[in-house]
């Protein structure tokens, strides 16, 4: 073993002794994951004010985090601040069911044209797809 070899074994066996190492890793692992590409056509760059379109997230683990001030997802690689009231929409987004913009709305107490405006950044940055229920 050369030199660089043993101190890159030593640097990797002191991170194992950090307790918050594997929470890390894994949250790294779970917001850089790019998810299943799925196209939104023909809504690619803005989806349109429809209370029955549906928005589903297409990244397996996104995560979110709620501060006094903001909403912060973090999906595809990609960070969001977002305003707190759209807390409650993003939740019941995160288990990767499509939902109806209404529904979101509803959840969320914003007027479906506010849930758009999320559904369009997030589609844009293709970590969600927008349909319509069968």
């Amino acid at each position: 073993m050369s030199h660089s070899d043993i101190r890159l074994a030593d640097d990797i066996a002191a991170a194992m002794d950090d307790e918050d190492v594997l929470r890390r890793f894994f949250d790294h692992r779970d917001v850089t994951d790019p998810g299943r590409s799925v196209s939104s056509l023909p809504h690619v760059t803005e989806v349109p004010n429809d209370p029955a379109a549906t928005l589903r997230l297409t990244t397996p683990r996104a995560h979110l985090e709620r501060t006094e001030d903001t909403v912060i997802l973090r999906a595809g690689g990609e960070r969001w601040e977002l305003d707190p009231a759209t807390y409650h929409a993003l939740t019941t987004l995160i288990d990767g069911r499509p939902r109806s913009l209404s529904d979101l709305a509803d959840i969320s107490g914003l007027p479906v044209p506010d849930i758009a405006n999320l559904a369009t950044e997030l589609v844009r940055h293709q970590v969600a797809t927008i349909g319509h229920a069968a």
